[in-house]
């Protein structure tokens, strides 16, 4: 599984939430930890220099580690954090498909500033009594900077 520190990149939004009109998940990150069964987790390393694959084959570190937590500097913005599940390191394929966690791993759900009102009534009903915090993204009036509304909804 692959997630971003930030939720304010408009370039994630553009991408990855359909120009602006998806949500994001933020999470606790100790609770999801305890949650899930990982082989390993950690920050990705940006880096212009490719992987020596032939390094590390001969001392005690992990070439496929590095494989994993490696990407080009120009993937930088996206400040990645992966999670590596147990039965994909036991090439188990059917059983990480789905990334299973509980309710309470979730610290908020944020919507795209984007959003149609359907997309917010729809989250709203399947959140419903849960303590799950629902936010939207907003645009700086002053430029194109996004952040977190302050506004619950």
């Amino acid at each position: 599984c692959c997630f971003s520190q930030t939720a304010t990149n408009s370039l994630l939004w553009s991408h990855y939430s359909n120009s602006h009109t998806g949500f994001c998940l933020r999470f606790k990150k100790d609770v999801l930890l305890n949650d899930l069964s990982l082989f390993d987790y950690g920050e990705v390393k940006y880096t212009n220099e490719p992987i020596n694959l032939m390094e590390g084959l001969y001392d005690n570190s992990n070439p496929a580690r590095n494989i994993i937590f490696t990407k080009d500097e120009n993937w930088r913005y996206e400040q990645e954090f992966r999670l590596v599940h147990q039965d994909v390191a036991r090439n188990n394929e059917d059983d990480y498909r789905v990334c299973k966690y509980s309710d309470e791993s979730i610290d908020c759900i944020i919507l795209g500033y984007n959003s149609s009102p359907e997309c917010y009534q729809e989250i709203r009903k399947i959140i419903n009594d849960k303590k799950i915090i629902l936010k939207k993204i907003e645009r700086s009036n002053y430029g194109f900077k996004l952040y977190v509304g302050t506004d619950r909804y």
